[in-house]
C-alpha cells in the first residue's frame, strides 16, 4: 500500500521544487532597462559634417547654333561671269578680300573712258567760259557809267553761263565716279572671312542685281540661342538686363565619340520666349567657332548644343549631394544622438547636388545613410564616431 503513495508524492515534490526556483529567480533579477521596456534601439548611421563654401552657380541650358552674320552674295551690275574662285563651294572657308566672282568688265571700262572724256570737255568749256566772264566783267566796268538804261550786272558778267559750265563739270565728274564704281563692282570680293553655305554661279552665266550667287556666313563668331527657365535669369549677368558684361558660357556639342567644347559669353537677352514651354532665351556669342586657331573640329551651324552658364558672383552656401535632400526639402541631421528632420532653404538645384543657404549651420552633421521609416527624435548612433 505504501508504493502508490510514494509514486504520487515524488512528482508533486519535483513540481514544488521547480516553482521555488522560479520564485527565487524572479525575486533576484535586475529591473528591466529602458530598451527592454519598449524604447527603440539606436540606429547605426553614417554622417558628414557640413561647412559653408564659396560656390558659383552654373545654369544648364540648351541651344541652337546660328550665324552671327550672314549675307546673300548678289552682284550690283549685270554682265557675264568670266571667273569664279576655286574654293567657292559649300563648306569652304575663304579669307576676307579675296575675289569670289569676276564679271566681264569691257563695257564698264568703255563707260569709264567715255566719262573721262566728257569730264575733260566740261572742264575745257568751263575754262573758256571763265575767260569770257572775265572779258565781260572788264567791259561792264568800262562802259557801265555811259549806259543810260539799267543793266542786270549778273547777265553782263556772264554769271549764268559760268554757273552752267561749273554744273556741267560736276555732272561729268559724277558720271565718272559712277562709271568707276560700276567697273569696280565687276569684281566681287569676300567682305569678311566667310564660310560658303551654298553657291549657284559658274563661268559663263549671265547675272544681274537680282541673281543670288552664294550665301556667306562669317566665321569669326557664331551665336547660340540658349533656352532656360525664366527663374534662372536672376543668377546670370545679362548685358542690358542686369550687367554690363555677360556671364561666361561653355558650349558643348556632342559629336558621338567625344564632346566638342567652345567658350563664349552671354551677349544679350533674346526678345520673347519660346512657343513651347514659355522658356526665356539668351544669346551667347562664341568666338572662333570653326577652330581656325586650333586643330579641333568646327562648331556646326544648326546643331543642338548644351550650354553651361556661370553666375558672375560666388555665394557662401552649403553644398550637398542631391541624395541627402529628402521630400519637402528636408535634411536628416544628427543632433545629440537623435534624428532631426529639418527643413532647409534650397537656392539652387543641380543634377548632382543642391546649394543650401538656410536651415543648416556649419559643423552640423548630416545623416548620409538610408533610414527606414524616419521619425523626428529617432535614436541614432554614429558609425563613423569615436565610439563606433
Amino acid at each position: 500500500m505504501k508504493r502508490p503513495a510514494v509514486k504520487w508524492f515524488l512528482p508533486l515534490l519535483v513540481i514544488a521544487a521547480a516553482l521555488a526556483v522560479v520564485v527565487v529567480m524572479m525575486a533576484t533579477r535586475e529591473p528591466p532597462s529602458r530598451a527592454d521596456a519598449g524604447e527603440t534601439p539606436a540606429r547605426l548611421v553614417r554622417t558628414q559634417a557640413v561647412e559653408r563654401t564659396a560656390e558659383r552657380i552654373e545654369v544648364r541650358a540648351t541651344g541652337t547654333v546660328m550665324p552671327a552674320r550672314a549675307v546673300d552674295l548678289q552682284p550690283q551690275v549685270s554682265g557675264r561671269v568670266i571667273a569664279v574662285h576655286d574654293d567657292l563651294q559649300p563648306g569652304a572657308v575663304i579669307p576676307a578680300g579675296e575675289t569670289l566672282v569676276t564679271i566681264e568688265p569691257t563695257d564698264f571700262e568703255a563707260a569709264v573712258a567715255e566719262a573721262e572724256g566728257q569730264l575733260a570737255r566740261a572742264r575745257a568749256d568751263l575754262a573758256l567760259e571763265k575767260g569770257r566772264s572775265e572779258v565781260a566783267a572788264a567791259e561792264f566796268e568800262t562802259y557801265a557809267r555811259e549806259l543810260d538804261v539799267p543793266v542786270d550786272e549778273s547777265l553782263a558778267r556772264r554769271r549764268p553761263q559760268l554757273e552752267s559750265a561749273e554744273a556741267a563739270v560736276r555732272q561729268a565728274a559724277a558720271r565718272l565716279r559712277r562709271a568707276r564704281a560700276d567697273l569696280a563692282r565687276t569684281t566681287i570680293e569676300a567682305p569678311f572671312d566667310v564660310l560658303i553655305q551654298s553657291e549657284s554661279v559658274d563661268v559663263g552665266a549671265q547675272v544681274g542685281p537680282q541673281t543670288q550667287l552664294a550665301r556667306l556666313v562669317a566665321v569669326d563668331r557664331y551665336w547660340v540661342r540658349a533656352t532656360l527657365p525664366m527663374g534662372h535669369l536672376p543668377f546670370l549677368a545679362v548685358p542690358g538686363y542686369n550687367a554690363e558684361k555677360g556671364s561666361t558660357a561653355i558650349v558643348e556639342q556632342d559629336t558621338g565619340s567625344h564632346s566638342l567644347r567652345r567658350e563664349g559669353r552671354v551677349l544679350r537677352l533674346y526678345g520673347g520666349v519660346t512657343d513651347q514651354g514659355r522658356l526665356a532665351q539668351v544669346l551667347v556669342e562664341v568666338p572662333d567657332p570653326t577652330g581656325r586657331q586650333g586643330d579641333s573640329l568646327p562648331l556646326l551651324l544648326g546643331t543642338f548644343v548644351d550650354v553651361r552658364l556661370r553666375s558672375p558672383r560666388e555665394r557662401e552656401v552649403i553644398k550637398l549631394p542631391r541624395a541627402y535632400l529628402h521630400e519637402r526639402d528636408t535634411v536628416w541631421v544628427f543632433a545629440d544622438g537623435r534624428l532631426d528632420i529639418r527643413e532647409v532653404e534650397v537656392v539652387w538645384r543641380a543634377p548632382g547636388h543642391v546649394l543650401i543657404d538656410g536651415g543648416l549651420a556649419p559643423g552640423e552633421r548630416v545623416v548620409t545613410s538610408p533610414i527606414n521609416h524616419p521619425v523626428q527624435g529617432l535614436r541614432l548612433k554614429r558609425a563613423d564616431g569615436d565610439d563606433a
